[in-house]
């Protein structure tokens, strides 16, 4: 014969005491409002643990869960991972030693796997950097009143003007290849972005999308 359930609705957990489980028996005992217990999530894998952690919207996949310092964090192995981290590796396996993750979107409880980008360190720090200097969406891009749109570049106090162009996409390229003929240091995003065409950057880049609320 089936044991009786928990009388709060929606709850399957065997009865206690008072016609309720163990949980909603001590939420009623201390006083408490009784509210649904979260499933449990013994015995289920982490990519099934990670799920139930998930929320999707039109856009971001945002996380649900414990986090700090604005990023989601999930427990894996003994230990306390960063949730996007684990969302990029159960898609795409380890991360490279050394190498850092970027959110595209600028989202830091986004876990959607194809917001996310690897990045050094430096990469890191200036694609940050960026987002809250521009609003163009590019490094070394600005939206001019005329409507079009200017590439320049900026290091050690030095500012380059490369041209005025018809699409963001285009000042975009510019601005990148110029960064890779005037500057030592060649950035691996410079590098496949100048080798790209503004059709082709146009399909790779979000935040058209995110704009209008594309996933």
């Amino acid at each position: 014969m089936p044991k009786p359930t928990c009388s709060f609705a929606g709850c399957a957990k065997p009865r206690s005491a008072k016609n309720l489980c163990k949980t909603h028996y001590e939420q009623n005992r201390k006083g408490q409002e009784l509210r649904p217990v979260a499933p449990s999530t013994r015995g289920l894998t982490l990519e099934q643990r990670f799920k139930l952690k998930v929320r999707k919207t039109p856009v971001c996949w945002e996380w649900t869960g414990a986090k700090t310092r604005g990023y989601g964090q999930i427990g894996t192995g003994g230990k306390v991972q960063y949730a996007h981290r684990v969302s990029w590796e159960l898609v795409n396996g380890q991360i490279p030693e050394g190498m850092f993750l970027d959110h595209r979107c600028g989202n830091r409880l986004c876990v959607r796997p194809d917001h996310l980008r690897l990045a050094t360190r430096q990469q890191n720090a200036a694609y940050i950097l960026h987002r809250r200097k521009n609003s163009t969406g590019f490094r070394g891009v600005q939206h001019l009143p005329s409507g079009k749109w200017l590439a320049v570049v900026r290091c050690h106090n030095m500012t380059a003007y490369r041209g005025v162009f018809n699409s963001r996409y285009e000042a975009a390229i510019e601005a990148a290849a110029a960064r890779l003929r005037l500057f030592d240091f060649k950035e691996t995003a410079d590098v496949a972005l100048a080798a790209m065409t503004p059709e082709q950057l146009r399909a790779d880049t979000l935040d058209t999308a995110m704009s209008r609320g594309e996933p």
